[in-house]
Order: C-alpha cells, then sequence, then structure tokens
C-alpha cells in the first residue's frame, strides 16, 4: 500500500515540476507580449 503511494507521489512531484516549469514559461511570454505593446491577457 504504502509503496504504490510513494510512486504516486513521485510522480505527482514530476508532473509538479513539469507544471511549475510551464508556468516560468507562460509568465516570461506574458511579460514579453506586454512589454512589445500587446494587451493584457486575462
Amino acid at each position: 500500500m504504502t509503496g504504490k503511494f510513494q510512486k504516486r507521489n513521485a510522480e505527482r512531484k514530476g508532473v509538479r515540476k513539469e507544471y511549475e516549469l510551464e508556468q516560468k514559461l507562460i509568465k516570461e511570454i506574458v511579460d514579453e507580449i506586454q512589454v512589445s505593446g500587446g494587451g493584457t491577457l486575462e
């Protein structure tokens, strides 16, 4: 039971890392768009 849970937890951590990287990229892109005079994204 615990082994299964640990594996799922590890997978979730991996997903979380990817998610954080994506958020970072999105934030950078949004910043670039705003700097170049594009409208704000909601």
